[in-house]
């Protein structure tokens, strides 16, 4: 394959007509590449601190690191069917911490909608607790957590995708390109249900990891295009000829 083509297609990422956010670390810092609404984080917790990434950069999170709020209008609508993705990293995962891993959530007192490895069991570490997708305390819709199983220390040291899908009535995760598993709502997902003015990325406390390529998305993701926007990552770290450097 010609190196100008293989470059060109680490760039432009799979489903790409569909992105409406994105943050890569890479050119803007904190700030959103690509945004339809306001891509400037409107509250940062924590400290930004930038390691090396799947081809750039990407954010340090947990003890230390940060975690970033941004404006949901604009950027993230559970009117419509939608998608995020993320890649992550997992740094110093044996440690005596008993608390959640954090990534993705967007909340307020009437509803939230969040992705994180498991609380729970307490004397487990992440990678042997569930990968959670919840939505809680909304007055519309049925309190729901659903999860995959955890990916086990053997998939330490390398990076992993998580993506998730959703619609009006129902919700899905992948990990590491493998098909959506779906859950079916009781309620109707909407922004009735989620009526959250802001999302947040990251942590700023417990485990840390590296966080990379946060996208959301104006439609469902296919199968498909989960599996190449995986394999499209795994080519960066090869092209870097690296996992990790820290």
């Amino acid at each position: 394959m010609p190196a100008l083509f293989l470059a060109f297609m680490l760039l432009w990422p799979p489903a790409g007509d569909a992105l409406r956010f994105e943050l890569n670390f890479d050119r803007s810092g904190a700030r959103a590449g690509l945004s339809e609404g306001k891509p400037e984080p409107i509250q940062v917790f924590g400290t930004v601190s930038l390691r090396d990434g799947l081809q750039g950069k990407a954010l340090f999170c947990g003890d230390g690191g940060a975690s970033l709020r941004f404006a949901s209008a604009g950027n993230l609508n559970f009117d419509k069917p939608g998608s995020l993705s993320f890649w992550f990293f997992p740094l110093d995962w044996d440690a005596d911490h008993r608390y959640r891993c954090f990534f993705f959530g967007t909340e307020s007192s009437q509803g939230y909608f969040g992705i994180q490895q498991a609380n729970d069991p307490k004397d487990r570490k992440p990678y042997d607790r569930d990968l959670q997708l919840m939505i809680l305390y909304s007055k519309t819709l049925a309190s729901t957590v659903v999860a995959l199983p955890p990916f086990g220390k053997n998939a330490l040291g390398r990076w992993h995708l998580i993506a998730a899908n959703w619609d009006a009535g129902s919700v899905a995760l992948s990990l590491d390109g493998q098909d959506f598993s779906v859950w079916q709502l009781k309620g109707r997902l909407d922004r009735t249900a989620i009526p959250s003015e802001h999302f947040s990325v990251g942590s700023s406390q417990h485990w840390n990891y590296l966080l990379d390529e946060f996208r959301i998305y104006s439609r469902k993701l296919t199968a498909q295009e989960v599996q190449d926007i995986y394999q499209q990552g795994l080519q960066k770290v090869a092209k870097k000829g690296s996992t990790l450097s820290r």
